[in-house]
């Protein structure tokens, strides 16, 4: 049984972290499959991240690095076909740190939304359709 402190659903993408062990699995889910499946571990174990699907990509922005006990700017994603694989998103890392907060994919557009967090009142806007 996982000692689950925090459980992120998002579109049919399902992020499970626990403190008991300080680390992840992320799992992914399709309403026509029955079955989860298990994905490799993100380059960061993070908790207090925010997670939004875009298109066929799922993103984990920021967060909160326990095991360095720092505040995260990065941001990972993964693919349906990417066969459970995560990367580093280095063109999207966020130009400050946040944890405890929301992202949202505004409808029928690449762009996420960023807001809140601990000690945070701005948001913050990507257009993943843009090339930068």
């Amino acid at each position: 049984m996982h000692d689950v402190t925090k459980l992120h659903i998002l579109a049919y993408y399902a992020c499970i972290f626990e403190y008991s062990t300080i680390s992840y699995e992320c799992l992914f889910s399709l309403l026509d499959f029955p079955t989860w499946d298990v994905y490799d571990p993100m380059s960061e174990r993070r908790v207090f991240a925010a997670a939004v699907a875009v298109a066929d990509k799922m993103y984990v922005l920021g967060g909160f690095s326990d095991r360095f006990g720092t505040e995260l700017s990065s941001v990972e994603s993964t693919t349906t076909d990417s066969g459970g694989v995560w990367t580093t998103e280095g063109a999207m890392t966020m130009p400050e740190v946040r944890q405890k907060h929301c992202a949202v994919r505004v409808p029928q557009t690449g762009i996420i939304f960023v807001a809140g967090g601990i000690s945070y009142s701005s948001a913050m806007v990507y257009d993943t359709e843009q090339v930068y």
